[in-house]
């Protein structure tokens, strides 16, 4: 019988092969799976999240830095390698509280047991889908913050970079002529104005304003490849962000329905 804790320590175990051993995590659950034939599916599924639970709090914790990056172990790679086990077995081991004797209850956590006869694929306890949404929404929140973190510095990097080419320019060229050619390469007037204003702060007293042109843009000048890697980095960074704050609303949202 395999309770929430022998589920998590076997986790633990893949998770340890992956840090300590640097093997792959899909093959460390694979590894620590196989050597327990009774195991279901449902069994495997909470070991994969388990490790990749464990493996994101240890390397948040213990790592140098906070932008935790790691290949988390894949599901559909995990249960193809184990295709040949029995993988229909009773869910009832997962949903055993630690330490509890099932022997003589015929109901698991408050459910009555399902009959053989219905114990189908398409019956999912709401403890079971309760914490597939618990897992799925954190792991997305974690692979999130990592994203939007790198995301937010590539944007602050490229737009320095941006910036530091305009203060060249505008020395030689004038503010106004080389803004019109980062306008001209602009697909989003709203971040266009964006990243316009912060050039216009950082620019030092003296620069020249230049006069507006009509001579077609040169796609190839530095500042015009230069805004749009901003340009495009600044609206990644806010859609990322975005995503950021719809997971986490989605993860507090299930945290609200086990209370």
């Amino acid at each position: 019988m395999y309770t929430k804790d022998s589920l998590a320590r076997l986790g633990k175990e893949a998770s340890d092969l992956f840090i300590k051993h640097s093997m792959p995590l899909s093959d460390a659950v694979v590894k620590v799976a196989s050597a327990h034939s009774d195991l279901t599916k449902e069994h495997v599924q909470r070991i994969i999240e388990n490790a990749n639970l464990v493996t994101f709090e240890e390397m948040f914790r213990d790592g140098p830095s906070k932008h935790v990056t790691f290949d988390l172990a894949d599901p559909e790679a995990v249960h193809a390698k184990m295709a040949g086990d029995d993988n229909s077995g009773d869910l009832g081991a997962y949903l055993t509280e630690p330490g509890r004797d099932d022997d003589d209850d015929d109901s698991v956590d408050g459910f009555d047991a399902q009959p053989d006869d219905a114990k189908t694929a398409a019956y999912v306890p709401p403890q079971i889908a309760w914490r597939r949404e618990y897992y799925a929404t954190k792991e997305a929140v974690a692979h999130l913050v990592k994203e939007a973190s790198t995301a937010d510095a590539r944007a602050e990097s490229d737009v320095h970079n941006f910036v530091t080419l305009c203060k060249r320019a505008a020395y030689t060229e004038g503010v106004r002529p080389t803004l019109q050619l980062a306008g001209l390469a602009s697909q989003d007037k709203r971040v266009f104005e964006k990243i316009a204003a912060v050039v216009a702060q950082k620019l030092p007293v003296g620069t020249r304003d230049g006069e507006f042109t009509e001579s077609a843009p040169n796609p190839d000048h530095p500042v015009y490849r230069a805004y749009v890697a901003a340009e495009q980095s600044v609206k990644t960074a806010e859609m990322l962000r975005a995503a950021l704050i719809h997971a986490e609303r989605m993860h507090q949202r299930v945290l609200s329905e086990a209370l």
